[in-house]
C-alpha cells in the first residue's frame, strides 16, 4: 500500500495527460505564453528550450533542430526523428514535446528514475527563453520554507518634523497605512519614503500611495497583447501631503511597481530622488498555477510613466546620486542632463546614512 501512494505521489507531481495526449502542464505554460506574453515567441524557439530541459536532466539526451523535424540523439547517436507540426497550434506542438519526453523515457534511464521532474525541468528552461523578469517557482521550492525569508513590510518614525516611512512591498492596505499615518502626523512638514530594496507589489496599492502626492492626472500607464492590461492609472484631485516636501530613497533592489512610483512623482517634479539608479523592472506579471503545483510569473505588461517612457533594463536616474563619493554628488547633479547620468546600482537597504543625508537635504526645503 505504502509504494502505491508513494507512485500516485509521482503522478501527481510528474505528466499529466490531457484528452489530446500532451501534458496539462506544458500544454497550459504554451497557452499563456501565446496568449499574454508581452512578445510574440517563435514555438519552436520555446519548444527547443523544452528539449534543453531533458538535457539538463540527462546530458546524453540532445534534439537538433532540423529544417522541418527535431532528431533526437543519445549518446551521439540518431534515435528517433519527429516531425514538425505544420500549424501554430500550441496542443500540437505540446503533444509533439510530450512524444520526445516519452522517447527519453525509453531510452534514459536518468529520465526514466525521474520522469515526475521532468515538466518542471522543461518549463524551467522555457522560461528562460521568454524575458528577465518572467520567473517559474516550482512546488518543491515552494514548499522549501527555509527560503522564505519574512521581511517588514510597513515602518515609521519621526525625525524632529520630518517624517520618515519605509515601504517594503506594496500591499492591499499600504495606501490605508500612509493615509491614516499622514492624518495622524498632522504637524510633520517633510516626508522621506523609503523605497530602497522594495521589488514592488500591486499596481492599484502603488498607484493610490503616488497619487497622495500628486494633484490628479495619470500616475502611469499599463500596455500587453490582451485588452484586460491596457489600463490607465489616475490620481485623485488632491494631494492630499499639502504640497509639502517629499524625498524617495531608492537603491539598485527598487524594481516594478516601486520605481515607478519614484519615477511618476520625479518626472512631475513632485519629489526628489535619492539613492542610485533603481533595478529597470518595468513590467508587470501575472501569476499562473500548474497542475503540478508550480506557479508562472509571466511578464504580460509593460509599465509607463505619463511621459511615456518605460522602464526596462534601464532604472530610474536620481537626482542625488549616493554611489558616488560625497564631494562629488552636487557635480553629479550639474554635469549632465538628467538622461545621460550614469548612478551605480547599489544595494543600499538600511543604509542610515542616505537617511541622513535626505533630512538634511529636506531641512533646506522646509
Amino acid at each position: 500500500m505504502r509504494k502505491f501512494w508513494v507512485y500516485v505521489g509521482f503522478l501527481m507531481l510528474g505528466f499529466i495527460p490531457t484528452a489530446h495526449g500532451a501534458d496539462e502542464n506544458i500544454l497550459l505554460f504554451m497557452n499563456t505564453v501565446k496568449n499574454e506574453h508581452i512578445e510574440q515567441i517563435d514555438l519552436t524557439k520555446l519548444t527547443m528550450a523544452a528539449f534543453e530541459g531533458l538535457h539538463k536532466m540527462d546530458p546524453k539526451v540532445r534534439v537538433a533542430n532540423d529544417k522541418s523535424r527535431f532528431t533526437f540523439y543519445y549518446d551521439a547517436k540518431v534515435y528517433k526523428n519527429f516531425n514538425k507540426p505544420e500549424s501554430d497550434d500550441t496542443t500540437d506542438w505540446a503533444e509533439l514535446i510530450d512524444r520526445v519526453f516519452k522517447a527519453a523515457v525509453q531510452i534514459s534511464p536518468k529520465i526514466s528514475l525521474k520522469d515526475y521532474e521532468a515538466p518542471d525541468a522543461m518549463m524551467s528552461k522555457m522560461v528562460e527563453s521568454l524575458d528577465k523578469d518572467s520567473k517559474l517557482y516550482t512546488a518543491m521550492e515552494m514548499a522549501d520554507k527555509s527560503k522564505l525569508r519574512r521581511k517588514v513590510n510597513f515602518s515609521s518614525r519621526k525625525i524632529g518634523d520630518i517624517l520618515y516611512v519605509r515601504i517594503g512591498s506594496f500591499g492591499v492596505n499600504t495606501y490605508l497605512q500612509i493615509k491614516k499615518l499622514l492624518q495622524s502626523e498632522q504637524n510633520i512638514q517633510a516626508l522621506i519614503l523609503d523605497l530602497r530594496g522594495n521589488s514592488g507589489g500591486q499596481l492599484a496599492s502603488a498607484s493610490k500611495v503616488a497619487g497622495m502626492f500628486l494633484e490628479g492626472g495619470i500616475v502611469f500607464m499599463t500596455k500587453g497583447i490582451s485588452e484586460a492590461t491596457n489600463r490607465v492609472y489616475q490620481a485623485t484631485a488632491k494631494d492630499e501631503f499639502d504640497e509639502k516636501p517629499v524625498v524617495v530613497l531608492v537603491d539598485g533592489k527598487t524594481a516594478s511597481a516601486a520605481e515607478i512610483v519614484a519615477g511618476s512623482l520625479q518626472e512631475q517634479s513632485r519629489a526628489i530622488i535619492m539613492g542610485t539608479e533603481t533595478f529597470g523592472k518595468g513590467t508587470t506579471q501575472h501569476l499562473v498555477e500548474f497542475p503540478n503545483g508550480s506557479i508562472l510569473a509571466i511578464t504580460n505588461a509593460k509599465i509607463y510613466l505619463p511621459s511615456g517612457k518605460a522602464f526596462i533594463n534601464n532604472g530610474v536616474m536620481p537626482d542625488f546620486c549616493l554611489s558616488v563619493p560625497h564631494d562629488e554628488i552636487n557635480s553629479f547633479i550639474a554635469s549632465k542632463p538628467q538622461g545621460e547620468r550614469k548612478c551605480e546600482h547599489q544595494e543600499r537597504e538600511g543604509n542610515e546614512e542616505d537617511v541622513k543625508m535626505a533630512v538634511e537635504l529636506l531641512k533646506t526645503r522646509i
